[in-house]
């Protein structure tokens, strides 16, 4: 991989006024888009990788999603779209240190909001602006520090793990799935999360095959590999995995249109690919993880499938006695066992445009609440990839460790561990006065949980 910089990407919201990285972006997406689409440095061509609605070509629809290859896939191909794009700059007499900005939304205020060219002008003659996007945001809106909080993630110190228990990079895929069943802690939120707002209903991010169309997915995508280092960088534990993850071969085209292969062992850093993040960390050298032979125990499971359907919606889930004997006898012995929360079998014939927070044992008739909630559910893809997962064990699964919140439950006397009961509250932002938007879709595609379990492990 030819370099011969240190490319550095930098904070879109923390660009000096004059800064033309966006200009040359914005150039080169101009460029691209004029190419013919057959070519592999075309926009079209570079996004249909990522997913196209109505081709089949062998080199499109290569996107991993809900597995260990969601990160290494992705950081791929990021890295030889910007040598694309950084081309098309330096072809346009731009600077050759051309590197991609990442959206850091988790930062509040301002940044929480799309950055104002990507919004502004609102037409044709910005090529960084689409109109298909939910239109609160398109007119400035700030996204809620539910939907850009990264907490969840960078709690979770495993890369993978075994079904039932929280990973950060997803679960384990003997295959190569477009839509694998298990996506790790970064994936849910804030990745998937920040696709089904910025999208909408009907707009291009909350779909699977068209999300690279949007000019903002590249620098979302970037905030999400940045993650990636800032993980790492807490150590404790923290590492890639060892084995089989390292040689998962990916293809894609450099900045020349030829085909270029890859594993994620050409990955596992930054600074192998020769680019690195303005506020990056020194990482600490470590060993790879080997995979954890730990497999939680299902202890409770709901009776029937629950129907999200935009609204609230509740489940009761009664954990199993002997479990619930055994894991305080777990705590006794000072062991530190954990409690997950599982949606099992999640499907849905459509994307869903609905952020969902997930809360735990909300008395009747009071309101959700950050003392019950457990995360987000927000089901990117998942229309999409239709139930391409649902033939694997459990299908589709989004896990939640529940542990501390248990404890500051049963602190308060809302938690016995014999009965959990979950629940469903769409999320969504106040729109103030000054953000003029055009009203939403209002749409809501209904998700299907066919079961929400307990597991203790």
């Amino acid at each position: 991989m030819a370099a011969v910089h240190n490319f550095i990407r930098r904070d879109v919201w923390k660009l000096p006024s004059a800064d033309r990285t966006l200009h040359w972006y914005a150039t080169a997406i101009s460029a691209m888009q004029a190419r013919d689409p057959a070519d592999p440095t075309s926009w079209h061509y570079q996004a249909s990788i990522h997913g196209d609605p109505n081709s089949t070509a062998p080199r499109f629809n290569q996107c991993k999603h809900g597995s260990w290859n969601f990160l290494s896939w992705h950081r791929l191909y990021l890295y030889y779209f910007e040598r694309i794009v950084r081309a098309a700059v330096v072809d346009a007499g731009g600077p050759s240190t051309w590197a991609l900005p990442y959206w850091n939304y988790e930062d509040g205020g301002n940044a929480a909001k799309l950055p104002t060219p990507f919004r502004q002008p609102a037409a044709a003659t910005n090529p960084l602006f689409v109109a298909q996007r939910r239109a609160t945001y398109n007119a400035g809106l700030a996204l809620l520090d539910k939907f850009t909080s990264s907490k969840s993630a960078m709690a979770t110190a495993a890369f993978t793990a075994a079904h039932g228990a929280t990973s950060f990079g997803g679960g384990q895929a003997d295959d190569m799935l477009w839509m694998a069943s298990e996506p790790g802690a970064v994936e849910m939120a804030p990745h998937d999360v920040i696709h089904v707002r910025i999208g909408g209903h009907t707009g291009w991010m909350n779909d699977l095959s068209l999300a690279a169309r949007d000019p903002i997915f590249w620098l979302h995508h970037a905030n999400i590999d940045r993650l990636w280092t800032q993980w790492l960088a807490l150590g404790h534990g923290r590492a890639n995995p060892a084995g089989k993850w390292l040689h998962r071969k990916f293809s894609y085209f450099d900045e020349h249109g030829a085909a270029v292969h890859n594993t994620a062992a050409d990955a596992l850093e930054t600074e192998m690919l020769h680019y690195s993040y303005a506020d990056q960390p020194a990482v600490p050298a470590h060993p790879h993880a080997a995979v954890s032979d730990r497999v939680p125990e299902l202890v409770g499971s709901s009776a029937a499938p629950v129907e999200l359907t935009g609204t609230a919606a509740s489940v009761h889930v009664a954990v199993d006695e002997r479990a619930r004997a055994g894991f305080a006898a777990q705590l006794a012995d000072g062991e530190s066992p954990r409690i997950y929360l599982n949606l099992d079998d999640v499907r849905s014939d459509s994307a869903p445009g609905t952020v969902y927070g997930v809360y735990v044992n909300v008395a009747q008739g009071a309101e959700p609440d950050d003392a019950h909630y457990a995360g987000t559910a927000s089901f990117f893809g998942l229309g999409r990839a239709g139930s391409r997962g649902a033939d694997r064990e459990h299908g589709y699964r989004l896990t939640y460790d529940i542990t501390d919140l248990a404890a500051g439950l049963s602190a308060r006397g809302e938690w016995d561990g014999a009965n959990v009961h979950v629940s469903f509250a769409p999320l969504d932002e106040e729109v103030p006065d000054d953000v003029d938007a055009s009203p939403e879709s209002s749409g809501h595609a209904p998700v299907t949980v066919g079961r929400v379990s307990i597991f203790h492990g």
